[in-house]
């Protein structure tokens, strides 16, 4: 289930003015990529600038098909099509494109020029590397923490390091090393994604993730054939598939009296060796004798299958917005975009038309959340703080549970008496639908969105067939009022009914042609969305909460969106990229949003009524000031919610707690007399009730002693004695 409340998440909008209708659109590094209609023109625009100018436009030596950008690097990396031949190309130092007629250098993978053609002054130019494959690219990623490269074939995945090479003492340039292969057995991926050694890919409708990680010892026999190449490892299996053809047995994927129909499968950590997909490592970079004790371990592995009976085609099924996303918690200077740096979370997300899935993948891999949408989807993105979608006409913004996973990790306090945080498992909620028209491409950099919209407009012979359509339905209406006005009714004729059935007329007399279109082509837009900031959606999120308050102080709704809140500014918190004063308001905001979670458990009676102690504990309020918001939400005749009871008797149980007033040591007395005399005698004595009147005290509990059972009065007598002279002195 998903709750939709509406909140503005979004700040402000305006458009990139493109010279030409955009192609293809990505961004990232503070620049939007837009590749023109044609697909061999790029244009770069500075996405944090206003107004979005551009910064350099420059060719492409083919049409391209597809672009990625890495931040590690500041590369631009394209597969491109020339000449019906695909080819993989990285653009370096592109930037320089933006002064005029700037040297533009083509070079091969690991050729670099060296010499005299450098001992002079530095050549600032864009590089063009070419990149060399076995086989033609289907896809790409780069790792958004060492800026490396995977590349996906038909049969293999290739991975190519990242490298710097110092050609001088002014001049260093971006270089690429084809360090490892991935051999794959029967799978084609569509879509990959690379980050922090994990490498997940996906089909139309089968997801594998799989992470490199040190080989465990094994046997010499095993050991004989870890450097054989796959062809002479499958040899054997494809060798027994046609001994069968030849015997007469054909293998079971050639029988054509079968159709197999895949089932919905998951499997979650080692489960997933078994699902039947084979990887084959083959290290080929200059380290590949240090890294030869590397493997490939399965993480996770996922099925789905199109459900024929409900009338889903398979196009309609097919997975998409495959995504791997690291998030850290440690100091910035150990979050740091470096080869050694470590994410204290991985997640991984995908998403069917009609539904999303997020994973956990570090510690223990987990189903995180589960995302239902009222429509059909186009495209995802996630980011740390928010879940984006588009379907046709609609933007919306999900909430995301990455800070509730990375809370855990990276602090072993919660989900204790001391420090909570909302569950995980918390239902997801939709912030902001947001209307468009045509939307076709979605990509996100920052607190920037980009949406590529254009109009559909129909085809020269949907045109004609709708003009037809026009015209004959207009001359079937004429001729019927004609038959009418003279006194006949077709619908009691049947051959008049099969006359105008036929409409002859107006394949004859219909002389109408529809206006060709015009040649300016498909209306287009190219959008930029800034989102708010953290502390602007915070307020709005506890002001919207009040709505539900006001209804119901125990609202599960007010609830849900006060969580919410707390998530977003916990997010903030942990990712550690803000000002000192930023993060002071930050750290002010979420004591806030804490006491505020405080408030409405305490006020809960069975469900979650402990959780008010930990949240009273993150707030920095004192018990005075915990026992005061809770006098003006409550009375000794309305009665106090059990979680502020359960916060009070931990508190006073505690040798730490502040030793309490005059006034507010009675109204303590005075709380549990109502709520749970029992608990008199273990309150008297609290070390925080010094300051208690001597006499109410003694006057409760007699009053307890009084209304308790023989075998209780003894107790509370022999209890009562020590407490009033302990409250006299």
């Amino acid at each position: 289930m998903v709750h939709v409340y509406n909140c503005h998440p979004f700040a402000s909008q305006h458009i990139v003015s493109a010279e030409q209708e955009p192609g293809l659109v990505c961004c990232g590094g503070g620049a939007l990529f837009v590749v023109s209609a044609g697909g061999c023109k790029i244009e770069a625009y500075a996405l944090q600038r206003e107004g979005c100018p551009l910064i350099c436009r420059f060719s492409s030596m083919g049409s391209v098909l597809s672009l990625h950008h890495s931040a590690v690097g500041d590369y631009l990396v394209t597969i491109e099509e020339k000449n019906k031949a695909t080819y993989l190309r990285a653009y370096t130092n592109w930037r320089y494109q933006a002064a005029e007629k700037t040297r533009v250098g083509v070079r091969l993978l690991g050729h670099l020029l060296r010499g005299s053609s450098f001992r002079g002054a530095p050549k600032e130019q864009m590089e063009i590397i070419e990149i060399p494959l076995f086989e033609p690219p289907l896809c790409m990623a780069c790792c958004s923490l060492t800026g490396d490269l995977l590349v996906g074939c038909a049969k293999s995945l290739v991975v190519f390091s990242l490298k710097r090479q110092t050609l001088s003492e002014q001049l260093s340039v971006l270089d690429f090393e084809r360090v490892l292969i991935l051999h794959i057995q029967g799978w084609s991926p569509s879509q990959v994604a690379f980050c922090a050694g994990y490498i997940a890919l996906q089909t139309e409708l089968e997801v594998l993730v799989v992470k490199l990680t040190p080989r465990q010892k094994s046997s010499p026999a095993a050991e004989e054939h870890a450097l054989l190449p796959e062809d002479i490892m499958t040899e054997t299996s494809v060798n027994e598939d046609a001994e069968m053809t030849k015997d007469g047995f054909s293998p079971l994927h050639a029988q054509d009296d079968f159709f197999l129909f895949p089932k919905h499968q998951e499997m979650l950590g080692n489960e997933a060796q078994e699902c039947g997909v084979s990887l084959v490592l083959e290290w080929t970079g200059m380290e590949a004798e240090s890294r030869g004790d590397m493997s490939a371990a399965y993480v996770l592995f996922r099925r789905f299958a199109p459900d024929f009976f409900q009338g889903c085609s398979v196009e309609e099924t097919r997975l998409h917005s495959l995504q791997l996303h690291p998030m850290f918690t440690g100091k910035p200077e150990e979050a740091s975009i470096s080869k050694g740096g470590e994410p204290t979370c991985m997640f991984v997300f995908f998403s069917l038309p009609n539904t999303g899935y997020m994973y956990s993948l570090k510690n223990t891999v987990e189903l995180v959340s589960t995302y239902q949408y009222p429509e059909k989807t186009h495209q995802a993105v996630l980011s740390d703080q928010f879940l984006y979608i588009i379907t046709r006409n609609a933007l919306q913004c999900f909430t995301v549970r990455c800070s509730a996973v990375a809370a855990r990790v990276d602090d072993p306090y919660i989900d204790t008496t001391m420090k909570a945080c909302p569950p995980i498992t918390m239902e997801v909620c939709a912030l902001r639908i947001q209307l468009f028209i045509g939307l076709k491409v979605l990509c996100q950099d920052g607190n920037q969105i980009v949406l590529l919209t254009a109009a559909d407009v129909d085809s020269k012979e949907d045109t004609e067939r709708t003009a037809r359509r026009n015209t004959e339905s207009r001359e079937h209406r004429t001729l019927t009022g004609i038959l009418v006005a003279v006194g006949l009714e077709p619908s009691s004729t049947p051959a008049l009914e099969s006359l105008l059935s036929r409409s002859f007329l107006s394949r004859k007399t219909s002389v109408c042609k529809p206006t060709e279109p015009a040649d300016s082509g498909h209306g287009w837009n190219l959008y930029v969305i800034t989102s708010v900031s953290t502390l602007q959606l915070y307020r709005e999120i506890v002001e919207y909460s009040k709505r539900y308050e006001q209804s119901s102080p125990s609202s599960q709704s007010c609830v849900h969106l006060l969580s919410e809140g707390h998530l977003l500014l916990r997010t903030a918190l942990l990712l550690q990229d803000c000002e000192s004063a930023e993060r002071a308001q930050l750290q002010q905001a979420f004591q806030e949003s804490c006491a505020h979670l405080g408030d409405r458990f305490s006020r809960f009676d069975k469900k979650d009524c402990h959780l008010a102690l930990p949240y009273y504990k993150m707030s920095g309020l004192t018990v005075t000031d915990v026992i005061k918001r809770n006098m003006s939400m409550s009375s000794v005749s309305t009665g106090y919610g059990k979680g502020f009871i359960f916060f009070l008797k931990h508190s006073l149980y505690e040798e730490t707690m502040e030793e309490l007033s005059k006034d507010m040591a009675d109204k303590v007395l005075e709380i549990f007399s109502v709520a749970e005399p029992a608990q008199l005698p273990h309150v008297v004595s609290s070390p925080s009730m010094l300051n208690a009147d001597p006499d109410r005290a003694v006057t409760h509990l007699r009053q307890l002693e009084a209304c308790g059972t023989p075998s209780r009065r003894d107790h509370f007598h022999s209890f009562l004695i020590p407490a009033e002279s302990t409250l006299n002195t």
